[in-house]
């Protein structure tokens, strides 16, 4: 059984989830229910922790362009710009965007 809530936001934070709800075909109560338990579930950590997700983050990373370099070497330049353009908009079109989320335009 859910509870009904209410809780005032400014209008821009009621925009952003509004935005990002309806790119993940999904109501604005159901998204802020998913951050909300989300984030109580996740436990505090300490700088340790903090730092081992600090390590994951960058080896993943390393990992990551690694392969795109692999990749990179086996098509040529217009299907590579091709393969970015498809990314960079698969990437806005979910809300992934972190340069456009914290007010950076690039």
């Amino acid at each position: 059984m859910l509870i009904l809530t209410s809780l005032r936001i400014p209008p821009e934070l009621h925009d952003a989830i509004a935005e990002l709800a309806a790119r993940r075909s999904m109501s604005a109560s159901a998204l802020m229910r998913d951050i909300l338990q989300e984030y109580i579930s996740h436990k505090p950590v300490g700088l340790d922790g903090i730092q081992d997700h600090v390590r994951f983050d960058i080896n993943l990373n390393l990992k990551t362009l690694y392969l795109t370099r692999f990749l990179a070497d086996s098509i040529d330049g217009d299907k590579a710009r091709q393969v970015l353009t498809e990314a960079e908009d698969f990437i806005k079109q979910n809300g992934l965007d972190v340069r456009r989320n914290h007010g950076e335009h690039g």
